[in-house]
This record gives structure tokens, sequence and C-alpha cells, in this order.
């Protein structure tokens, strides 16, 4: 089983019946995505999607995959403190400073690879400041680790946070509060 998006070989994280999850090469045009399976000789008509940077934030059953400041998970039962520095895990925030190969998993030690243009994060529409965002250490090259501070102060307890880069904006993923 091989998946070519643009002609280069993809990443392979889960081949079963009826589904097959992959990552786009880093080196996939912005303008058209053309993806097509190959699989015992015989290939699958091509498919064509644009192709574009479209950042996303992982998720957790619902929730936005987001570590709080003290490494636990973020949940309603578990909300980060106003102000404090959170993690948020995402997806196509653009190219990395060092290129890494398509399929590799970041390191876990240092150095991690920076992301070259750094995305905006927002919470509650409040731009935040974000401290760092480079290859998440343990994870597949292309997903994000985006460390940002919240607000000191908001009147919602479960605020959306959006990743913008290269200025397009995520869809919001719910992050949990308290103050």
């Amino acid at each position: 089983m091989q998946v070519l998006i643009n002609g280069t070989a993809a990443p392979l994280l889960l081949v079963q019946a009826g589904e097959i999850q992959g990552v786009v090469p880093f080196g996939t045009s912005t303008n058209v995505a053309t993806t097509q399976v190959q699989y015992l000789g015989r290939s699958a008509p091509p498919l064509d999607a644009p192709g574009s940077y479209n950042p996303g934030i992982f998720t957790i059953n619902g929730q936005g995959a987001i570590l709080n400041q003290d490494g636990t998970v973020n949940t309603p039962s578990n909300p980060a403190k106003l102000g404090t520095i959170v993690s948020i895990y995402a997806t196509g925030t653009g190219g990395f400073e060092t290129p890494i190969p398509d399929g590799e998993i970041t390191p876990l030690p240092p150095p991690y690879f920076l992301v070259w243009d750094p995305p905006q994060v927002t919470f509650a529409g409040l731009t935040a400041n974000v401290v760092w965002a480079a290859s998440a250490p343990g994870l597949i090259a292309g997903a994000t680790q985006i460390n940002a501070q919240l607000p000191a102060s908001t009147n919602l307890a479960a605020v959306p946070v959006v990743v913008i880069s290269p200025g397009v904006a995520s869809p919001p993923a719910p992050i949990s509060v308290v103050e």
C-alpha cells in the first residue's frame, strides 16, 4: 500500500479496510494536492484537492489537545489558570527552520525544530503571547507544539482558542480556564 501526494510517498499512520491515515509531505504544493492510492500494483483514480497550509488544533473528546502549565491535560475538570502558559498541539503551521524528513518522529531530547514563521494564537479573540513554537517532541513531523500565555482575565469558563498560521485561522477549539 502506498499513497502518493503530488507524486511523493506520504508517510502512513493507519491502513485498514475503508480507512487510510497519512501525513501530507512537506514539499507538497500549496496550490493543488493530487492524491493517488496504489495497492498490489494497481492505482486508484487520482483525486485533486485544493492545497494550502490549513492550521488545525488537535482535539481530545471535543476539547483542544492542550496541556496546562503543570503538564496535565486540560479538561473541564482540570482547567488552566488564567495568565499561565499552556501547550497547544496543532498541525498545518508551515515549515520548520531546519527541514524534518517526512515521517520522522521529533526526538524527545532537544534540540527541537523551530517553526520558521511562528503562528499567532488567540484566546476568546485576545491575541496571546506565543513564547515557543516548534516540532512537537515525540510526535510525527508536522505536528507542532505551541506554548502560549493565557490572558489574565476572561468571563468565559470554556475559551475558544485559534491558531493563525501563515495568515490562515484554524477552526476554534475549546480550552477550559479558571481564575
